[in-house]
């Protein structure tokens, strides 16, 4: 070992050189002090399942597993060593839309990847994006958050340990909601987010308060804070950081075909504006009730009422473009009061 270069709730990391083939290496050393002896035992099963899943991972921007093994009852892993750092510590500056999507681009396929295989990474963020010399985004810290989930994890959680980092969570994920590659999108959205406009979406006091702005704040549009931003680039973080899953990229493999057009220089708005989620609301207008957030469903006219104006909820959301009228509904829909939000 040669010295400490990061340190989390979970594990250690340590420059060390690997003496025999005489390469340096990173070494990532579980705290097991961190546990409490009762669910000791299932955490270090757990980790050694996960590492003989990771090792079966094979992708050029996912970061290998080169050994696992045990000093004094804590487990290891043994990975390679990248002297270009973290992405988290080249932050501070928006970047060109197509630089931050170049980027980003090779993780989505690396994330499309590991989906594919049945791995989900729960914790995307800049820290764990590591950095080759030539600048080649490298994916890290695979299953951690997933190895922390099931029984006992009110007392992992407890420790400090959770299953992702507040400001890169899904809302579903911040609710303890099962996740699947969805949450994943959402949290390289995030990270595209932060890229071009050279902040987090959400920031609070407490991590708590952050998860409750991912759950029921508007996102900020990014073009108040970079208007250099094409809508193109705004639209698909709009889509990617949806609230509601079903209104997210489907798969990260559309996230990585959008990345795509934005990496080559493709501006064009998608056929139909893609909207942020907001709170739920009605307003009332024109013998119609609109309901936001929800979708578009009918309501059944009341008994006796022949005449009573119609009714029907409509998935109404806050968007960078007009949103399509859906059929039959005026075109001009003015509230008669403001919405409860």
């Amino acid at each position: 070992v040669i010295e400490p270069i990061g340190q989390g709730g979970m594990a250690a990391v340590y420059r060390a050189l690997d003496t025999t083939l005489e390469r340096e290496v990173a070494l990532k050393v579980i705290r097991v002090e961190e546990f409490a002896p009762s669910v000791l035992e299932k955490v270090l099963q757990r980790f050694e399942r996960e590492a003989k899943t990771l090792a079966r991972l094979n992708h050029p921007n996912i970061v290998p597993i080169i050994d696992f093994g045990k000093y004094r009852g804590a487990p290891y892993l043994v990975m390679p060593y990248f002297k270009g750092g973290t992405l988290k510590e080249r932050l501070g500056r928006p970047y060109e839309e197509g630089e931050a999507a170049r980027l980003l681009l090779p993780l989505a396929e690396a994330l499309a990847y590991a989906h594919r295989k049945g791995v989900l990474h729960r914790d995307i963020k800049p820290a764990n994006i590591l950095l080759t010399e030539g600048g080649q985004p490298m994916l890290t810290d695979f299953g951690i958050a997933k190895l922390l989930e099931g029984g006992g994890g009110q007392t992992l959680t407890g420790t400090g340990v959770g299953i992702g980092t507040p400001e890169y969570m899904a809302p579903e994920q911040g609710m303890g909601k099962e996740v699947d590659g969805r949450a994943d999108v959402y949290a390289l959205g995030v990270v595209l987010y932060e890229l071009v406009t050279g902040q987090k979406p959400y920031s609070a006091d407490t991590p708590m308060a952050v998860v409750f702005k991912h759950m029921s704040d508007p996102l900020p549009r990014p073009r108040n804070l970079n208007p250099k931003l094409s809508e193109a680039c705004e639209q698909v973080l709009f889509k990617a950081l949806a609230k509601q899953p079903e209104h997210r990229y489907a798969e990260m493999e559309e996230l990585r075909a959008a990345l795509g057009k934005l990496a080559a220089g493709e501006t064009a708005l998608p056929a139909a504006p893609l909207a942020m989620d907001m709170p739920a609301a009605e307003v009332t207008s024109a013998g119609f009730t609109v309901e936001l957030g929800t979708g578009l469903k009918r309501a059944e006219k009341p008994e006796g009422e022949e005449h009573a104006p119609e009714t029907r909820t409509v998935n109404v959301e806050a968007t960078a473009a007009p949103l399509p009228v859906p059929p039959g509904l005026p075109q001009a829909l003015k509230p008669r009061r403001r919405p409860r939000l």
